[in-house]
């Protein structure tokens, strides 16, 4: 049960809960697996947020061990393009595409105890039986092509070159805070600060 906040406001005491209480502060927590379902609930979530007030900051915390890479794609083109810019938090590991999504954040702050992880894409299922060696040399072809895609979008982030990536994504690649930092990958360590926004107690 996730426990609930009680305000007093000119209406009186209303109950809210502590991610609505969050959310109306444009602080996003992401703590699940990438996929289409838990991807197009975050994707929403920032769309309201940016059509709600145009290029005001939102935070977004992330622990997630990854997940479909299309999917996690689809929220890093949606942190481009909106004019919020969007301050992501390491809290815990962001890992795979998780480390993706946090990569895109305009400000990244590590937890002084998180941990990023890069890694080369792979075949999310399938069994090779049966499988014909021109279909697995397309399906190779297609998988290396990402495998490009993603690295250069941390070469982007980090200002490290392509093949300095290509060649640390090859084994999981795990990077505490301070190396996340040494790296480019993180712009700051520390921990959350929400600001002590005014309560909107009055109508409008």
């Amino acid at each position: 049960m996730r426990p609930n906040i009680i305000k007093e406001t000119f209406k009186g005491y209303q109950c809210t809960s502590i991610p609505d209480e969050l959310f109306r502060r444009r602080t996003l927590y992401f703590t699940a697996p990438i996929g289409p379902s838990t991807a197009e609930e975050l994707i929403g979530q920032l769309l309201w947020l940016e059509q709600a007030a145009p290029g005001k900051p939102i935070t977004l915390v992330i622990n997630s061990p990854g997940g479909d890479v299309f999917s996690g794609l689809a929220v890093c083109d949606v942190i481009s393009q909106i004019s919020s810019p969007v301050d992501t938090v390491c809290a815990g590991m962001a890992a795979s595409m998780g480390a993706l999504v946090f990569l895109c954040g305009r400000n990244r702050t590590m937890f002084p105890h998180s941990r990023l992880l890069i890694h080369d894409p792979s075949f999310s299922s399938g069994d090779l039986a049966g499988v014909k060696p021109i279909d697995l040399k397309e399906d190779l072809e297609k998988l290396m092509a990402i495998r490009t895609e993603l690295a250069q979008i941390i070469a982007d982030r980090t200002g490290k070159s392509l093949e300095d990536i290509l060649e640390k994504t090859k084994t999981d690649f795990i990077m505490t805070a301070q190396e996340a930092l040494e790296m480019g990958a993180a712009t700051r360590i520390g921990i959350l600060s929400l600001n002590n926004e005014k309560e909107d107690n009055e109508d409008e």
